[in-house]
């Protein structure tokens, strides 16, 4: 292979050696599976209250609190201070005056459920939160894309001169 085409990876892996970049494509699809899998949350440290709720359940909703809100301190967040900060900065419509993060849920039928899903609900806003976007490399276009450009333009330009009265516009101008 070309030295032209080898890189090394560094990120988040702690590699030496060049690697080529299809396999590069391919540890960074694996360091972002494991992002995915990371936790934020210690369950343990979220609180939950449940209330009745309107959804689904028919004769259910009316006997049984099966609405779930759960809150987390952003402070106690597996994150470091500056992706607390991104946090705070990225969900400030769901930090609250006591700078807790909320989710609720009242899709299913049963309290666990909603529980279950409300906390995965919490997990993917801090991890979207803390996502970090590849930087966008500019490129230019291509020639003939910029060349047709100045050739629209152009013609754009002697249509409105044949509009203007009085103006006559001589062909070897046009071609």
């Amino acid at each position: 292979m070309p030295a032209a085409r080898m890189r090394s990876v560094h990120d988040g892996f702690k590699t030496i050696h060049p690697v080529t970049w299809a396999s590069k494509l391919l540890m960074q699809a694996l360091y972002r599976k494991m992002n995915k899998e990371m936790k934020f949350i210690e369950e343990e440290k979220v609180r939950f209250k449940a209330s009745r709720s309107g959804g689904p359940g028919g004769q259910n909703v009316n006997k049984r609190s099966t609405k779930v809100q759960a809150w987390i301190k952003v402070g106690e967040l597996l994150l470091s201070d500056g992706e607390k900060k991104l946090v705070r900065e990225k969900l400030a419509h769901h930090v609250n005056k006591e700078d807790e993060l909320e989710a609720e849920s009242e899709e299913e039928r049963s309290q666990e459920a909603n529980r279950e899903k409300a906390l995965e609900h919490l997990e993917e806003m801090v991890a979207e939160a803390v996502k970090r976007n590849p930087r966008r490399i500019p490129t230019r276009p291509p020639e003939g894309a910029e060349e047709r450009f100045r050739e629209e333009r152009k013609m754009e330009s002697i249509k409105k001169q044949l509009r203007k009265e009085g103006k006559k516009v001589d062909i070897e101008d046009i071609t």
